[in-house]
């Protein structure tokens, strides 16, 4: 993941994903993703997929 983000952020790119789970979710809110609005996709009865986004870094 690092890989991938540092090539983002030099091209000035931001990042999406769709988290499969709350373990997930948390896991890409440490890589700096946050919730978009709305927060949550239903794609069945009772499972959701977590839409975060991750704007470009300038660090």
């Amino acid at each position: 993941m690092a890989h991938t983000h540092a090539r983002l952020d030099a091209d000035g790119i931001p990042a999406y994903l769709e988290a499969t789970g709350v373990d997930n979710r948390r896991l890409y809110r440490r890589h700096h993703y946050t919730d978009m609005s709305p927060p949550t996709i239903g794609v069945a009865d009772g499972i959701s997929l977590y839409r975060m986004w991750r704007p470009a870094r300038r660090d």
